[in-house]
């Protein structure tokens, strides 16, 4: 027996095939718009961010520099740390707080990266102060000193050999302070001490003699620390004069400009004193390099300042190696501090 398979004479033809349809792509279509638009808004965001990060740098750096100015104009060295502490909080909430009258000067989405900047600044400034500072607390220390071993000996002269070695006791401890901090050598801490020993033993001689003339020879270098530590006026006067007591020269002239500012009413006084700083700047602006971007004619602050943004324009389009760009701008720097 055998199986039988039927057949057809017509060809399958095309109905056997299963016909295919295309995806849908629409879904995929909206996406790819969607991340579109979301990397359009995050370019325009980011923008403003960058944009007004800009802005705030540039008055900041301008707050900072009048700060500074301010601060570096107060000889007394606490005033000048508590103005210096009291200005940068003042300064940062103008810019990070929220007020009365409305939201904070930094959007929150640039509080971060703009409190950074704030941080890197205060501490560019502080260096630059802290040499002052640092000065004018040594000349305060110095002068301290000084005045302590006046008072001690004074007191020595006229006592009794127990109290004469509490005030010897008195003055070591003091002497000592000074070398614990690195202010004083070992070898001149030990000449003050015996120094100070030899003026109280010179003070009750002369007391005994009851001469008329019997105080101690007078100290320019220690009138003059004295004076400067307490005095702004006389500060301003030094600096502009750039005085160190090296040389009898320099003490004298020093001494000359403080006795014709004494001699001077109160009224013309600061007039007398900006006079002095600005025949100073003349003099050091007539020794100091040229910026190339300067150019000719009188030197200015305003001039100083379009020949900053030059320079600053000529590196941003890449016309300046960055050697050149730092070497104009500390000549420009210094020329710009002859006018502080």
């Amino acid at each position: 027996m055998s199986l039988t398979v039927p057949r057809s004479s017509r060809p399958a033809g095309y109905l056997t095939k299963v016909p295919s349809m295309p995806a849908d792509q629409t879904g995929a279509q909206i996406a790819k718009l969607g991340e579109a638009l979301a990397s359009v808004a995050g370019r325009v965001e980011q923008d403003r961010r960058q944009r007004e990060m800009q802005v705030r740098q540039r008055e900041l750096a301008q707050d900072m520099g009048a700060l500074h100015g301010q601060v570096a104009a107060i000889a007394d060295p606490d005033a000048a740390e508590a103005a210096w502490a009291e200005g940068t909080r003042a300064i940062r909430a103008s810019y990070l707080d929220e007020t009365a009258v409305g939201p904070a000067k930094v959007s929150a989405a640039n509080h971060e990266p703009f409190q950074q900047y704030i941080a890197k600044l205060e501490t560019r400034y502080a260096e630059d102060l802290g040499g002052g500072i640092l000065a004018a607390k040594l000349a305060q220390r110095s002068a301290n000193l000084a005045a302590l071993g006046d008072t001690l000996a004074d007191q020595w002269a006229g006592a009794r050999p127990g109290l004469r070695r509490v005030f010897e006791e008195e003055f070591d401890l003091a002497v000592d302070r000074e070398v614990a901090v690195g202010l004083l050598p070992r070898e001149e801490a030990t000449r003050r001490k015996a120094a100070f020993r030899e003026d109280a033993e010179t003070r009750e001689l002369l007391a005994d003699l009851d001469l008329p003339d019997g105080a101690p020879e007078p100290d320019p270098v220690r009138e003059l620390e004295a004076r400067l530590a307490v005095d702004p006026a006389a500060r301003r006067l030094a600096d502009a004069r750039n005085f160190a007591p090296t040389s009898a020269a320099d003490i004298e002239a020093m001494q000359a400009d403080l006795d014709a500012f004494d001699a001077l009413p109160e009224a013309q006084r600061e007039e007398f004193v900006s006079a002095r700083q600005e025949r100073a700047g003349r003099a050091r602006r007539a020794v100091l390099p040229r910026p190339r971007h300067l150019g000719g004619g009188d030197v200015s602050v305003e001039r100083l300042r379009a020949a900053a943004e030059r320079l600053a324009a000529a590196y941003r389009g890449s016309a300046l190696s960055r050697a050149t760009y730092l070497r104009e701008a500390r000549l420009i720097r210094d020329l710009m501090e002859t006018f502080q």
